[in-house]
């Protein structure tokens, strides 16, 4: 009975609740992830995270790889889908209000040889506009998310969800770390060659 209270010790929060915590997955992504630029963390990046009773996602990464990276991994991940019906849905509205004509058929650049095609003189609008909505929302949908006061997916994180100054916080949530992991839905894993190489990730995993 010994070793099975210390093995539910491990895996739960029941002895220190207030360990369990998590960040909203705007705050994570914000300023093209920053938090992603360095393993350092401070009482600050630790206010990122907020006491809960469920994590949406266990992110699980090397801090070796760059940041851009890991960054593009999750927006493409969580915000493609977001991009596409957004654009989807202005491109819709645009080409109505085109058809209507509310906008004009043509460019002033017509003496550029593309414009002779009527589909393209026609539809201008909605291809010009295509790509930075598309990019626009991919790179700033958890930002927009943010500000509208949308909290968003939870996540884990070990440099704001684990202390990084507090020796026993950090000792606590380190000891956690499996219990972490017992109380997220999902596990996401941002691969690269160094992921089993780390024995961080490999415990992890």
């Amino acid at each position: 009975e010994q070793h099975v209270a210390e093995v539910r010790g491990l895996l739960t929060f029941e002895d220190c609740p207030t360990v369990l915590r998590a960040s909203g997955l705007p705050s994570l992504l914000s300023q093209f992830g920053r938090v992603f630029s360095s393993a350092r963390g401070s009482a600050r990046t630790y206010q990122l995270s907020t006491p809960v009773e469920k994590i949406d996602f266990f992110l699980s990464h090397n801090w070796v790889i760059a940041r851009w990276k890991k960054y593009l991994c999750l927006v493409v991940y969580f915000n493609f889908v977001p991009a596409m019906v957004v654009t989807a849905g202005i491109l819709a509205v645009l080409a109505v209000l085109s058809a209507r004509g509310y906008f004009p058929p043509a460019s002033p650049y017509e003496q550029f040889e593309g414009w002779k095609d009527p589909a393209w003189r026609e539809g201008f609008v909605c291809q010009v506009v295509v790509l930075p909505i598309f990019l626009f929302i991919l790179f700033f949908w958890q930002d927009i998310l943010r500000h509208t006061g949308y909290k968003g997916l939870t996540a884990f994180l070990d440099k704001t969800c684990i202390h990084q100054e507090d020796v026993s916080l950090q000792q606590m949530g380190i000891k956690k770390l499996g219990a972490f992991l017992c109380s997220s839905d999902s596990v996401l894993v941002c691969y690269s060659d160094q992921y089993l190489v780390k024995l961080w990730t490999i415990y992890e995993a």
